[in-house]
């Protein structure tokens, strides 16, 4: 891949932070000494590119660009770098950058594929993927990449921040080899029918599957132990869902607006349910609770706010129904019974 640099010619002298326009993108000057610069956004915040100068089509990044005669290495992708470029179509990386994340290319609509200097010591690139260099961790799944299903190699020990986030696959499969998946990495996969969570995995971070508006069903191993916030949020698809025993931690909204949950189960460890942990779970008709000392449990406010009391059976373990109906909140559940 031939990456070619630009020039520019100012009138201004360099400026630490200061952004300068050369062809589609920006750069920001980060470091006078090495000469390094940024690929950074159009403005600081959102948004973050004006509609018309937003960059399109196949992006090369080049290694080194020319300010007024002066030569910088791009060594940086900024975060939201390239944050709702609708049009942009591939990203080619040169070997000079250095740090990246996923929200540099978040809401890029038709990119279909990275591109990544072979000679790049930290990040490259298969199938159109971006990985970091080893391959133990999945950066970026291109969003408009064809195909609907994808296996991840058996290399990959983490799925990092946001790296499927509004992909359009509708089966992924999650070797044993991966021990981490972090917040967001599923996030708004709409298409998003199947997938497994491997044994090993300690925590279903913040948003992981949030939005996941057409996964029916998902084993959560026996590994895990807490639930973040928004974790299943409006998965609205969702019927049933299995919780290990290994679970203490059900946190804030993790399954707000499952609105096709049925019946769920919470298992005796469970000492904490967040705010609002099942609120708009409008299809509940039971809730299993095997939890024996009720009021171990740290709860959050409307944990089942919006469920139907009157018609969703709450099922607790026997001798324990008496401590229920005395406890704040499963108190309101008309039909109570031991089993």
């Amino acid at each position: 891949m031939l990456l070619i640099g630009y020039s520019v010619t100012l009138s201004n002298a360099q400026t630490l932070g200061e952004r300068y326009k050369l062809g589609q993108l920006y750069y920001k000057i980060t470091s006078q000494n090495p000469k390094e610069v940024a690929v950074t956004p159009q403005k600081d915040n959102t948004p973050y590119w004006n509609y018309s100068d937003k960059p399109s089509g196949d992006i090369s990044i080049p290694n080194q660009v020319n300010i007024r005669g002066v030569i910088y290495s791009v060594t940086k992708i900024e975060d939201y770098a390239l944050f709702n470029c609708p049009k942009i179509t591939s990203v080619n990386i040169p070997k000079s950058v250095k740090k990246l994340s996923s929200s540099s290319f978040e809401d890029c609509h038709s990119l279909k594929s990275f591109n990544v200097d072979t000679e790049n010591p930290i990040y490259t690139s298969h199938g159109g993927v971006l990985f970091n260099k080893k391959k133990t961790t999945i950066i970026k799944y291109p969003r408009n990449k064809e195909g609907n299903q994808y296996t991840i190699s058996n290399s990959i020990r983490t799925i990092g921040n946001n790296a499927f986030r509004n992909s359009k696959l509708k089966s992924i499969t999650v070797p044993n080899s991966v021990k981490k998946i972090e917040a967001y990495a599923f996030k708004n996969c709409n298409y998003l029918q199947s997938i497994n969570i491997p044994l090993g995995i300690r925590k279903i971070e913040n948003h992981t599957f949030s939005n996941c508006k057409s996964l029916q069903n998902i084993n959560i191993p026996k590994s895990v132990i807490s639930i973040g916030e928004y974790a299943f949020y409006s998965c609205s698809s969702l019927t049933s869902v299995i919780l290990p025993s290994s679970i203490e931690k059900i946190k804030n909204y993790a399954f707000r607006e499952c609105s096709s949950l049925k019946s769920i189960n919470i298992p005796n460890k469970v000492n904490e349910l967040g705010t609002k942990t099942f609120i708009y779970c409008s299809s509940l008709t039971s809730i299993t609770s095997q939890i024996k000392n009720i009021n171990k449990v740290e709860m959050g406010i409307k944990v089942f706010e919006f469920v139907d009391k009157n018609q969703c059976t709450l099922i607790v373990p026997k001798g324990k129904k008496r401590a229920y109906k005395n406890s704040n909140q499963w108190a309101d559940f008309v039909n109570t019974i031991e089993k």
